[in-house]
This record gives C-alpha cells, sequence and structure tokens, in this order.
C-alpha cells in the first residue's frame, strides 16, 4: 500500500507524522510525506520522500515571507 501523510506547520504537527511514517514502514507500507520545506532535508535523512507544501515557515516567522499578519 502507498500512504500520503500531509500537514502543514510546526515542527510540532510534522514530528507525530514522521512518527506514524516510520511505523507504517515498518508495517512494510510505501509513505511520502506532504510538508513545510523547511522539514524536507531532516525527512528525506531518514530515508522518506517529501513534497514540499506551502511556505518556509522560517521565512514566515521572520517577515520575509506568507501575507499578512503571519
Amino acid at each position: 500500500m502507498r500512504v500520503l501523510l500531509s500537514t502543514i506547520g510546526s515542527r510540532g504537527e510534522v514530528q507525530p507524522m514522521v512518527g506514524l511514517a516510520m511505523r507504517l514502514r515498518e508495517l512494510g507500507q510505501e509513505v511520502r510525506l506532504c510538508v513545510p520545506p523547511d522539514f524536507a532535508e531532516w525527512i528525506e535523512g531518514l530515508g522518506f520522500p517529501v513534497v514540499p507544501i506551502g511556505p518556509e515557515l522560517d521565512a514566515v516567522r521572520h517577515g520575509s515571507g506568507g501575507g499578512p499578519g503571519l
């Protein structure tokens, strides 16, 4: 089975998905994650394909990306 896990947010939202992905992989599933670009290198380093989604959150936090009020 192929599984796509998707979340957008801080590491607090992403890390539980990574834990779920690891367990699914242990069970023999093919897992891909859709996460903010900030986390791509970390997750790819764990051996999962990543599809970046949304803005880089670090840029949004520092006012160089995103929209008004972010």
